[in-house]
């Protein structure tokens, strides 16, 4: 009874599969070229990933690279070299940030060439924030781009930079100094000061001279520094000067009498030589 159920089964699944064979066959070809085609698919996507990924941490290790150089055409050949990654995202940024460090300190050197700097900082900054998606990127990117407007004295500009930095949310610290910046650039002693320097040129007459500093006519007033008064020892009150009661020094006997002492071994001396050189006289006459 057994054996005849098993010989069943097997002649329904024989049924089975020979409808299956049936109905596959006429398309086995398309069935084995799509099969071929999705095996080749997965070949390459590995190959692709694992092409990424390698040029992912080499791109990574040439912007650190970069950044050690401080030079901002190897940052730009690090953007130019690795498009669409986040290495040449960051590149333009560091790129951006040299522009500006080297523009600021030449604002007490060279003038022009301290604005030219920032000017390509600008652009740099802008074109850094093109197309960025990361946060922290694109945080720095206004924040840096707030900085070089704030330095070439243009202050609105300035102000919207930092409001676009606090509206990307990053951090706490970045939005906590974004708005401590607009604050400082409303109070009018800033804007004062801001306006003074930017018609400032410190560059000397001579390129082998350091930077001259403006003459004091020209600085911007200081504010009322009311400082209390400390009353010290010695002041106009006081009788710490008018004591009579002053150090009393060691007298310099010992120093004295070691002097003469020294004076009346010389005098000796010559005495004896001169008593010598009689008797060597009277001895040389008398034969």
């Amino acid at each position: 009874m057994n054996d005849r159920r098993h010989e069943l089964q097997q002649n329904d699944l024989a049924i089975y599969l020979d409808r299956i064979n049936k109905v596959i066959e006429p398309h086995s070809k398309v069935i084995a070229v799509v099969i071929g085609g999705l095996i080749v698919a997965g070949l390459a996507w590995m190959l692709y990933n694992g092409e990424q990924t390698s040029k992912r941490s080499y791109s990574t290790f040439e912007l650190i690279e970069a950044m050690n150089s401080n030079d901002t055409e190897i940052l730009a050949g690090v953007s130019e070299k690795f498009p669409g990654t986040l290495a040449s995202e960051w590149a333009k940024l560091y790129q951006a940030n040299q522009f500006l460090t080297e523009g600021v300190d030449a604002l007490f050197a060279d003038r022009d060439n301290a604005v030219t700097l920032l000017g390509d900082a600008k652009k740099a900054y802008e074109n850094a924030l093109v197309g960025a998606t990361d946060p922290l990127l694109i945080s720095r990117g206004h924040f840096g781009l707030a900085r070089a407007h704030e330095s070439l004295g243009e202050l609105d500009e300035a102000i919207a930079q930092y409001k676009e930095t606090i509206a990307v949310g990053e951090s706490d610290e970045m939005t906590e100094k974004a708005e401590e910046r607009i604050a400082a650039l409303g109070k009018p002693g800033t804007k004062s000061f801001l306006a003074w320097f930017a018609d400032q040129d410190f560059s000397p007459s001579d390129p082998s001279l350091p930077p001259s500093l403006p003459g004091s006519a020209s600085l911007p007033d200081l504010p009322d520094l009311d400082l209390p008064d400390l009353n010290l020892p010695g002041g106009e009150n006081s009788t710490v000067m008018e004591s009579d009661e002053g150090l009393e020094l060691p007298a310099d006997d010992g120093a004295e009498t070691g002097v003469k002492e020294e004076a009346s071994e010389t005098a000796d001396e010559a005495k004896g030589e001169e008593v010598k050189e009689d008797s060597k006289a009277e001895t040389a006459s008398a034969e």
